[in-house]
Parts: C-alpha cells; sequence; structure tokens
C-alpha cells in the first residue's frame, strides 16, 4: 500500500476519533486536495510527517465545519448549527478560563460564514509552518 494510503488511513482514524464526522469521501476529497495543496507550496514530491499531521490539523477543522452545516440541516427552525442553544454564527468569541461568552449583534452585522473551500487556504500562521518544510532550489 502507498505510503499516502496508509497517511490517509491514519488520518482518516484520527479525524473520525476527534470530531465523529464520518463521511469518508467528503474527507478523502479534502484530504486530496490539501495534499496537493501543500505539494505545490513546499515545491515536494512527496510529504513527511509533520506535513501529513498538518493536513490532519486542517480536515479536524473541515470535518467539524461539516458538521456543523450538518447539525444546521437537521436544525430547519434556523439556519445556524445550535452549541447549548446558541447559534454559532451567533458567538463573537470564547473565553475558557473562568467561561466567558460573547455573542455578536446579528441583527446589525452579517454573521461570519466560514465555508471549507476558505479552510483550504493557507492562514499567515500555516504559511509559516510550512515554510520550515519547503524546498529552496539555489542556482
Amino acid at each position: 500500500m502507498p505510503e499516502k494510503e496508509i497517511s490517509f488511513e491514519k488520518i482518516l482514524a484520527g479525524v473520525k476519533l476527534v470530531t465523529g464526522y464520518t463521511n469518508e469521501e467528503i474527507i478523502r476529497y479534502y484530504f486530496d486536495k490539501l495534499v496537493t495543496r501543500v505539494k505545490d507550496y513546499c515545491k515536494r514530491e512527496d510529504l513527511n510527517g509533520p506535513l501529513f499531521d498538518f493536513i490532519e490539523k486542517k480536515l479536524i477543522d473541515i470535518s467539524t465545519l461539516k458538521l456543523a452545516e450538518e447539525e444546521a440541516k437537521k436544525n430547519k427552525a434556523s439556519n445556524n448549527a445550535v452549541i447549548n442553544g446558541i447559534g454559532i454564527k451567533s458567538i463573537k468569541s470564547i473565553n475558557r478560563g473562568d467561561t466567558s461568552i460573547t455573542l455578536r449583534d446579528i441583527e446589525n452585522q452579517e454573521a461570519c460564514k466560514t465555508t471549507a473551500e476558505e479552510l483550504l487556504n493557507f492562514s499567515k500562521e500555516d504559511c509559516y509552518t510550512l515554510n520550515r518544510h519547503r524546498k529552496v532550489y539555489r542556482t
């Protein structure tokens, strides 16, 4: 079995364990997209362990979003997924030390909606991580 397939199986098990999301076709689709993007960005033919860990982290984010979208579809009464009765779009920030949740005023402001395609794009922090594994060609 090729290394990519072995890595996919390990990542798939990790994503299912962490998020509970089980749609393997969607996970496979985004896995293939991320592998292509990471290889292209890093100018590599193969990926090493830390890069597969990076891909797993991105897939966990995407799977969490997909779970929230599925929850929203089940919840026809509102177009938001709900966590403890609070719509995800309504949450502005969450602090964990002594628990603080700040809600946004969505009547006056368009709630931000993240899509899986946006999660495929690399943030500044992602680029810092990937730059450590980037191949540099000198002339």
